[in-house]
């Protein structure tokens, strides 16, 4: 769900010093996704496709804060 459609307010969601960002390069692109506070449905987000702020669901939010001990079997 998108929350807000300017990058101006990026600091009212937490998102001025993200709680996580995601970089995945692809040859010569770069993409990207910050990850903020806390919203009424999961965590605030934006990305590199798109200057809108939208919420994400605290479960896919989670599938990305992830350190090499979780994934080491």
């Amino acid at each position: 769900r998108y929350v807000d459609f300017s990058k101006k307010h990026i600091n009212k969601y937490g998102l001025h010093r993200p709680y996580l960002k995601v970089v995945l390069k692809a040859g010569k692109k770069q993409y990207w996704l910050a990850i903020g506070t806390n919203s009424p449905a999961g965590r605030f987000a934006i990305s590199s496709s798109k200057d809108w702020i939208f919420e994400i669901s605290v479960s896919d939010a989670n599938k990305f804060d992830k350190t090499l001990k979780d994934l080491a079997k």
